[in-house]
């Protein structure tokens, strides 16, 4: 016997479904989210995380493009799918399936937008204003280097010129 939720297209094996109450509250939480949110809460937690398809998809043993399918919802999610992800991810399944939005410590992946809180606002002005100081001393050092050269060119007619005359 198998368990499909068709809301978001699960698949609970039978001997999953039979045998593990995770599996329960599995259906439980897939009742409230649709699968567009699984598969965005999925790809967001990757990215936060700063993994790459490939890689996910190396630690899972399959291809880089049927990873993809997964993250797309070409792929029928399935409830050891999900759970290879959150291992992979180094969390519980169930928060993989929350309903609640995903966020790191400082940004939220929001249909494929960064939401910046303004913690973080503050330190992207700061090192914005970092830049240009950084820009400003490159410009006065490549200055410098010319007027050395110039300098040094200068010197050189003077002691050609010096040289001549004598």
């Amino acid at each position: 016997m198998r368990f499909t939720i068709p809301k978001i297209g699960l698949v609970i094996p039978e001997k999953q479904a039979a045998t593990t109450k995770s599996s329960l509250n599995l259906i439980e939480s897939m009742k409230k989210i649709d699968l567009k949110e699984v598969l965005l809460k999925i790809r967001n937690k990757r990215v936060s995380l700063g993994f790459s398809q490939q890689y996910v998809a190396e630690k899972m043993k399959s291809k880089q493009n049927t990873y993809s399918k997964i993250e797309k919802g070409e792929t029928r999610l399935t409830v050891d799918t999900i759970n290879k992800i959150a291992e992979i991810f180094d969390c519980d399944s169930l928060e993989l399936l929350d309903p609640t939005p995903l966020q790191d410590k400082h940004n939220i992946l929001v249909s494929g937008e960064i939401q910046t809180t303004p913690e973080v606002k503050k330190i992207i002005d700061s090192m914005k204003k970092e830049l240009e100081q950084s820009k400003e001393l490159i410009q006065l050092f490549r200055e410098r280097e010319k007027w050395a050269k110039e300098k040094e060119e200068l010197e050189q007619n003077i002691a050609n010129y010096n040289s001549k005359k004598d």
